[in-house]
Order: C-alpha cells, then sequence, then structure tokens
C-alpha cells in the first residue's frame, strides 16, 4: 500500500481496453503511479480503486460501495461523454470530482447515425444478404425490388436532445433536405413539428440525451408510439386491401 502521505497520487486506469491502443495518454504534469487493468468487473472495483486518488473508467461502474471504499479518491475521470457510469451523487457527498470529455466525437456519431439511417431507408443489410442468396440472379433482370428503397429528402428527422450531438445530426440531416425538429432534455420543441398523418411514414428518431433514467423512458416511449404506428398502418393496409378486393 503506497505511502499515504507521498506526495505522488495513485491513477488507477479500470478498462485500458475499452480505448483504441493508438490512443495514448499525455504525460502527467505531476507527481504520479499509473495503474492500468485491461478490464474491470463491477465487483472488482472496490478492491481495484480503495488506495487511489484518481480513477479512470470509461464503462466500469463507479458506485456509491465502490466511492465509499476509497478514502483517498479525489476526482473520478471518464473517459466518454456520458456521466451514468459513476454515482455522481455520491461523489458530491464526499467532494470528489467527476469529469468527462465533451465534443470528442461531434463528427464521428452524427456520421455514423446517418451511416445506419441510410441502410434503414435503403434496406441495405437485406438487399446484401439477398443477392448473396442469389435473388439476383433469380430476377433475370438489372433489378428487383423485395424492399423499400426510399430518399432522406422530405422525410422528418425528429432529434430529442439538442446539445452537441443532436445539432450535429440536424445539420446532417437538413442537408440531406430532410425536415429536422428538435426536442430538448426540458422537453421544449424546436423547429418543425409533424402532424399524425402520413407523414408519420417517413419520421426517423434519433435519441442524443445522456444514459440517465430520463432516456430509458425516452426510448420506450419511442417504442410505444413506433409500434402504434406500424399497428395502424398494418390496420389501414389491411382495410385497403379488404376494399381493394370487395
Amino acid at each position: 500500500m503506497p505511502d499515504a502521505t507521498s506526495n505522488s497520487l495513485r491513477i488507477v486506469l479500470l478498462d485500458r481496453k475499452t480505448l483504441p491502443d493508438d490512443i495514448h495518454f499525455r504525460a502527467f504534469s505531476f507527481a504520479h503511479e499509473l495503474i492500468q487493468f485491461d478490464q474491470t468487473a463491477p465487483d472488482e472495483v472496490s478492491e481495484r480503486i480503495k488506495d487511489a486518488d484518481i480513477v479512470i473508467t470509461n464503462k466500469a461502474p463507479v458506485r456509491g460501495l465502490a466511492i465509499a471504499s476509497a478514502p483517498r479518491l479525489k476526482l473520478v475521470a471518464v473517459a466518454a461523454t456520458g456521466t451514468d457510469v459513476v454515482d455522481v451523487a455520491a461523489c458530491a457527498q464526499r467532494g470528489v470530482t467527476v469529469s468527462n470529455i465533451r465534443n470528442y466525437a461531434v463528427n464521428t456519431v452524427p456520421e455514423h447515425t446517418f451511416a445506419l439511417i441510410l441502410a434503414l431507408r435503403r434496406s441495405l443489410l437485406a438487399y446484401r444478404n439477398s443477392v448473396r442468396a442469389g435473388r439476383w440472379q433469380e430476377a433475370n433482370q438489372f433489378c428487383y425490388f423485395d424492399y423499400p428503397i426510399n430518399d432522406l429528402a422530405g422525410s422528418m428527422l425528429g432529434i430529442i436532445g439538442d446539445g452537441a450531438l443532436g445539432r450535429s445530426v440536424g445539420d446532417l440531416g437538413r442537408a440531406f433536405g430532410m425536415k429536422v425538429a428538435h426536442r430538448s432534455a426540458d422537453r421544449q420543441r424546436r423547429g418543425v413539428r409533424a402532424r399524425r398523418t402520413d407523414e408519420h411514414r417517413g419520421r426517423l428518431i434519433m435519441v442524443a440525451v445522456p444514459g440517465t433514467e430520463l432516456f430509458v423512458r425516452t426510448v420506450s416511449r419511442c417504442g410505444r408510439c413506433c409500434r402504434s404506428l406500424r399497428s395502424d398502418q398494418g390496420k389501414s393496409s389491411a382495410a385497403a386491401e379488404r376494399a381493394h378486393t370487395a
């Protein structure tokens, strides 16, 4: 156990393998001892940080019991944006500072969001799998239309969360010609408000809020709305089919 009177600070990194090998930490400007673990299970956190002055974590949870077991702890640094892996209230009670990394993926996340959106709207994975299964050869022509192919232009993009990531996704959406509507964490709406009409058929929802209980409830509500919409559309399609065959 290190001497508690030493000026050297003990830094414990709980999950180094969650960061790419080409990411290197800047040299610390103070005397320190750096201890790195590739991975840390939740039940290993308390033991590993009990003598730490500084804890660095990406996804390893630092909860109240672990914080209570670390009397020297001064700082929990999260190597990501979200602080939901840390018991922030317990840290506040102990006077422990919690920090995170902001704006480090303002290009990566929005670009990946649109990679997924385009894959969904153009049914890319479905077509890829069907081509590999021989469907294109069976079509006896240059194309086939087994799955929907839809444009982004003119469709509605709803963004829950108007932080740096949400705003960046909105900018890309507008560049694609989409109608963009924001709902911030305090539920104030900005931009275009879609009516409950056929606009729903072209609506996409992106959630960019911290992974708190509010996030869980928001995603749950979105899921219920989507299931309700699919049910309504299915009933409408069935009714139209019956009318057509009557």
